[in-house]
């Protein structure tokens, strides 16, 4: 767990040191606090929050998975970046559309 939270913030240096889940749920709440303070745009804290919600649904549905279908709960999200690297494969190698 410690080396993967070690490359998250290398490879995510804007967080400042810290998780990725904890980054996100900082940053949400300063955006928050300037836009009510009237020093940020008003709904910069919106796709922060979502990040962050996305993060704690997953690693909840993830137990779930975990409870229900043991280790073969790691199929559901290898199955899902799978089709993901293929999707972005096949868009990747499709030719630009007129304009």
């Amino acid at each position: 767990m410690v080396p993967a939270m070690g490359m998250l913030n290398t490879a995510l240096p804007g967080v400042g040191g810290i998780t990725f889940v904890t980054g996100t749920l900082t940053r949400t709440g300063q955006a928050l606090v300037a836009a009510l303070a009237g020093r940020g745009p008003r709904w910069a804290w919106v796709p922060q929050l979502a990040a962050w919600t996305a993060l704690t649904a997953g690693a909840g549905l993830g137990g779930v998975l975990e409870v229900q279908f043991g280790h073969a709960a790691l199929m559901f999200p290898a199955t899902g970046a799978l089709l993901a690297a293929l999707l972005a494969a096949i868009a990747a190698t499709r030719p630009a559309g007129p304009g």
